[in-house]
């Protein structure tokens, strides 16, 4: 799976993302991120069951 996302950008969406993950799970401190798609990062895609 490669696409036409610039490092940098690839980096911050990876970052926040396992942020939110350690956030929720380590902290217990839920956000909407990890729920499903954010229009913030139009580039992430979610499959499968999202429903938490």
């Amino acid at each position: 799976m490669t696409g036409g996302v610039k490092g940098s950008r690839g980096a911050e969406i990876v970052n926040r993302y396992v942020l939110e993950f350690f956030d929720e799970h380590l902290k217990g401190n839920a956000g909407t991120l990890l729920k499903g798609p954010n229009e913030a990062y139009p580039e992430v895609q979610f499959y499968g069951n999202t429903s938490q």
